[in-house]
């Protein structure tokens, strides 16, 4: 028999989502029989899949320990030990500005460090969470591979949840730093274009595409540049690129929207071979969970690179 008693980081999930994380090597089969047989306790009452966990239920599973070394299997922690940019941290969110040329998220094609690794490996140096078999650090958005800025890790389960409603029902606005090629004319700008994701390339379809909203506004004015501010009203994959691509003036340094010839020419010139895109600002709106209400009309900044101030200052 496994005894467990439920964390802060656990809480707040059915213990049948619970289950399936512990015995990660289980069989689905194995454990809808374990729970049709009555093998799960929670405080020593017999209770359904959909029994939401709470911090300090103790939870007994009645398997043998050969039984559980084969279905039980130990996360493998990568060896991250990454100095992390943390802009702000509670109980319940990190705030990191990522630095570009690293992946958000894990990749099975793959084997280099990314930013969730470096997360779940500051967590538990912390000693906030010592079992991240059932809970890790998650992932509340993504930015690009390079693409610098804000991004917000969930710290449990709750948070987790709420924080994907935030973003679905669009309770947070995003601000990005881009320079793109061409003198932009109006001082504000809408793009109103659908997308639709093919593959691993993303396209304007006017007739399939999903609903996408790019703000701007122009910060400053150079010959062949302007340095502008964007507002995602909607958070679509590769959005900023491919919008401002589509009305002419494409991201610096974009690989695959942006002008190839131009790139080169600006990569040889400043030695800059990655895109001029930087997640800037972030503010909260009115968050009705008391859970995380006191992030209610917050705003975090994470500042742009050394690098990209020392060009936009070279094109004065």
């Amino acid at each position: 028999m496994k005894e467990i008693k439920i964390s802060s980081q656990e809480s707040g999930q059915t213990i049948l989502k619970y289950i399936k994380k512990f015995l990660n090597n289980a069989s689905l089969n194995f454990i809808e029989k374990i729970f049709r047989k009555k093998k799960i306790l929670v405080n020593d009452k017999k209770i359904k899949k959909t029994y939401v966990i709470q911090e300090n239920d103790i939870l007994k599973i009645f398997v043998s320990e050969q039984q559980l070394q084969k279905i039980h299997k130990t996360f493998a922690l990568k060896n991250a030990n990454n100095q992390l940019n943390i802009i702000y941290e509670d109980n319940n969110i990190i705030i990191i500005n990522k630095p570009k040329k690293i992946l958000s998220h894990d990749n099975v094609t793959n084997d280099n460090i990314s930013l969730i690794d470096q997360a779940i490996y500051y967590v538990l140096n912390k000693k906030e969470n010592n079992n991240l078999n059932l809970f890790k650090p998650v992932l509340c958005h993504r930015l690009d591979y390079n693409t610098s800025g804000i991004i917000i890790f969930a710290k449990n389960i709750k948070t987790s949840q709420i924080m994907k409603d935030i973003f679905k029902n669009r309770k947070i606005e995003k601000y990005y730093l881009v320079l793109v090629f061409g003198a932009l004319n109006n001082k504000n700008g809408l793009i109103n274009k659908p997308l639709k994701k093919l593959n691993n390339t993303v396209k304007i379809d006017f007739k399939n595409g999903k609903q996408a909203i790019t703000k701007f506004q122009i910060l400053k004015k150079f010959k062949n540049f302007t340095f502008i501010k964007v507002i995602l009203v909607t958070g679509r994959t590769h959005q900023i690129r491919v919008h401002l691509s589509s009305i002419g003036f494409p991201v610096v340094g974009d690989s695959k929207y942006g002008d190839f010839k131009k790139n080169h020419l600006f990569n040889k010139k400043f030695n800059y071979n990655s895109q001029f895109l930087h997640a800037y600002k972030i503010k909260f709106k009115k968050i009705q969970d008391p859970f995380l209400n006191y992030l209610s009309n917050k705003t975090y900044t994470a500042d742009i690179g050394d690098k990209e101030k020392a060009i936009l200052n070279l094109l004065e």
